[in-house]
């Protein structure tokens, strides 16, 4: 402590002050590049994570909509499980001799054969093309046709 008049002893204090000054400020500017660092990461870290977010939701939903279409050809493929079976029940009532004979002499009117009234044929002999006859029978009509006239 000095006392009395200080004007013959100035302190000089500007100097060490102006060097606290430049800390305090390039303190200050480390501290804020370092605040500034860490806002960028967090913001980058949210950026990131709302990404991932958004990926892993799309795949949950086109995995969802998968297993709807599954759920779906599954129960198709139920369904015509269920139709090949009242199918099957179907063929097998008709294959029943006595279903069509009850059918054909209640709904259609027909009536039992007797084995004496039957007649058999042999169609087989009787094959005739019906396009070469036509032919023929054309020619020999224009033939006759011509014949007459002349003679």
């Amino acid at each position: 402590m000095i006392s009395g008049n200080t004007v013959l002893k100035p302190k000089i204090t500007s100097v060490p002050k102006r060097q606290e000054d430049k800390k305090h400020s390039h303190k200050t500017k480390i501290e804020k590049k370092q605040i500034l660092k860490r806002r960028l990461r967090l913001i980058r870290n949210i950026g990131l994570s709302f990404v991932v977010a958004i990926v892993i939701l799309f795949r949950y939903s086109s995995i969802y909509k998968t297993q709807g279409d599954i759920i779906k050809k599954q129960e198709e493929i139920y369904n015509v499980r269920e139709q090949n079976e009242s199918m099957r029940v179907e063929l097998i009532k008709f294959n029943n001799l006595k279903y069509i004979e009850d059918i054909a002499t209640t709904k259609l009117k027909m009536k039992k054969p007797n084995a004496g009234v039957a007649i058999y044929c042999n169609l087989e002999q009787v094959e005739v093309p019906h396009g070469e006859k036509v032919v023929e029978e054309s020619k020999e009509g224009f033939f006759e046709k011509i014949k007459n006239i002349l003679f």
